[in-house]
């Protein structure tokens, strides 16, 4: 998936809180950085490939709460 994640305008305002500048400067740039082989990647492997700590763990449920309402698919399906 190729679409940015950093200073992304359709994000809701609650994911726009900083936590994306902090996400990119760790590598998460695409939307496409959070899955692993086409699936969205759960919040423990994300966190040890980009050294996140658990303080994030609310926001990256945020987020994949966020992409599944806009993609309208299963947790565990595909990542487009």
């Amino acid at each position: 998936m190729t679409t940015p994640f950093h200073v992304n305008p359709v994000f809701p305002k609650a994911l726009r809180d900083g936590i994306t500048q902090s996400w990119f400067r760790k590598g998460i740039r695409l939307f496409g950085d959070l899955c692993k082989e086409g699936v969205l990647e759960p919040f423990e492997e994300l966190s040890e490939r980009f050294d996140h700590d658990r303080k994030n763990f609310y926001k990256y449920l945020q987020l994949r709460h966020y992409i599944l309402t806009e993609r309208g698919k299963n947790f565990y399906l595909s990542c487009p």
